[in-house]
């Protein structure tokens, strides 16, 4: 159950796996000159802090999106590869900072036995990148994929924790732009042998500033 998944969570955390993880994200961090992103918002976010927002949805073509799954598979990588390399350009265009980071949630259910369990095991990976005008966007492309790859290996290291360990205030963390990718394909649930359905809850509340959500089985890209 999950009290038997956070008294081994908490005793993994002293492992030294985990510590080869706090030292990876550690130096990656202090390597990377971690920067907000000067977006044009039509305000100061930071002199306005508050968590209303609200979400825009657009549905693409079948057609189109399938063109850019083809894309992704002819060049090597994953379609989350492509959006989020597509998005840090995107960002490197709107704000022309080379230097780019951004938040990328992960369902952080590598063991068999945390597939079926109930609770809370998402992770926030810290996404670093630098955008290279000169480059070819194969190249960026790969670039992104590697880092990721990377970050995936360490990815059972608490964000929360990090930001401890880094002696960054609660109210400033390392990004305020996030990217997902829903690729869960079933929203169903089977309870005392009925189906349920799970349905978000719809509301006016931004978690970051930005948040780009791409739900690849319904063609749906969502702007929080």
């Amino acid at each position: 159950n999950y009290i038997d998944y956070s008294v081994w969570e908490q005793q993994n955390l002293e492992s030294d796996k985990m510590q080869s993880e706090e030292k990876y994200w550690i130096n990656k961090i202090n390597n990377f000159p971690i920067q907000s992103l000067n977006l044009p918002y039509d305000y100061n976010p930071k002199a306005v802090k508050t968590f209303a927002g609200n979400k825009i949805s657009q549905k693409m073509d079948d057609s189109e999106f399938k063109q850019l799954e083809d894309i992704a598979k002819s060049l090597g990588v994953s379609p989350y590869i492509l959006f989020i390399s597509a998005f840090i350009v995107l960002l490197h265009k709107y704000t022309n900072q080379n230097d780019i980071v951004i938040g990328s949630p992960v369902a952080n259910r590598e063991y068999s036995e945390l597939q079926n369990l109930i609770g809370m095991f998402v992770n926030n990976l810290t996404i670093t990148s630098t955008v290279n005008p000169n480059m070819k966007f194969s190249e960026f492309l790969y670039g992104v994929k590697e880092q990721i790859f990377e970050d995936i290996n360490n990815q059972e290291y608490p964000y929360d924790r990090l930001i401890k360990k880094l002696n960054i205030p609660n109210n400033s963390p390392l990004f305020d732009v996030v990217f997902t990718y829903q690729n869960t394909k079933d929203n169903s649930i089977i309870l005392n042998n009925d189906v349920a359905t799970l349905q978000e809850i719809k509301n006016n509340i931004s978690k970051f500033n930005i948040t780009l959500e791409v739900q690849p089985s319904k063609h749906i890209i969502n702007l929080e």
